[in-house]
Formats: C-alpha cells, structure tokens, sequence
C-alpha cells in the first residue's frame, strides 16, 4: 500500500511542476506589448531603445524619458496614425518596466529571447533537442514503464495468490 501511495505522491510532483513552469498574465502583456514594438519600430526594438534608455536606468531616468517621449508622441500634437499607435504602446512599456517584477521577466526574456506567437499560443522558435538527448529521454521513458509493468505485474500475481 505504501508503494501506491509513493506512486499517486510522484506523479502530484510531476503534475506540480508542470503547473509551477506555465507563463504568467503579466508574461503574456509582454508579448503582446514586444510584438507590437517589433511590428512598429523593427526586429531589433526593445522597450529600452524605444525608450531611448539603457537596461539599468533608474527608475527616476525611465520617468524622465517617458515624458520627453511623451510630449513628442502625444496625439494632441501629432496626426500621425503610427505615432499614435506608437503613444498607446509606450504607455504599456512604461507600465511594465516601473513595476520591478515585471521589469525583471522583462529583462529575464530580453536576456533569454521572446517567444512568438504560433496561432495558439507563445512558443520558442530557437529549442532543437539533440540526438543525446532524445536518447536518453526514450531510455529513461522505457525505463519506468518498465518499472510500472514490474508494479503491475507484482499486485497482479499478489492478488491470485490471495
């Protein structure tokens, strides 16, 4: 009884994990907010040189760029279909990087790249497994079903002898 216990336990782990590893709804503003920047301003924008800062700005200097950007972008002072798109989009920047969890994901996915959008959801574009590693994926698959046909098979034949 104790193994099955141990069982439904690893498999909750498992299960857990997973869970613990899925994006978050401030992960998925990013997204939105950097493909919208990309399709504006082209594949090398960031949030930080559209901002015309660097990555490690204070938070004083982030503001200050903001409102010179601002005043430059406003739709009271520009007719400018893309400038305004450009204004909304800044607005959401600006929200993201003063928030410092959010700045952290955002310099943890800048650092690491940003997923794309695939039709249904964000996927990396970049991760190929290696041979080696489908390898040793398959074995350690082959691995523990062997070790739960084993299970199987021990309470199967425990419960005829009973």
């Amino acid at each position: 009884m104790k193994k099955d216990n141990l069982f439904i336990f690893v498999l909750l782990s498992i299960f857990f994990i997973f869970k613990v590893n899925a994006w978050e709804e401030k992960d998925f503003e990013i997204f939105d907010a950097h493909d919208a920047i990309i399709k504006l301003k082209g594949p090398e924008a960031t949030f930080y040189n559209v901002l015309e800062v660097e990555p490690n700005v204070s938070l004083d200097a982030l503001n200050k760029a903001y409102r010179k950007i601002s005043l430059k972008l406003h739709p009271d002072k520009t007719t400018d279909k893309k400038d305004r798109e450009l204004f909304t989009q800044i607005n959401i920047i600006i929200e993201i990087l003063r928030d410092s969890n959010s700045r952290k994901r955002y310099d943890y996915f800048l650092k690491v790249g940003v997923p794309k959008w695939r039709g249904t959801g964000y996927y990396y574009s970049r991760y190929k497994p290696s041979i080696r590693f489908a390898g040793i994926a398959i074995i350690v698959g082959i691995c523990v079903m062997q070790i739960l046909l084993s299970w199987t098979n021990y309470y199967t034949k425990l419960y005829r002898i009973n």
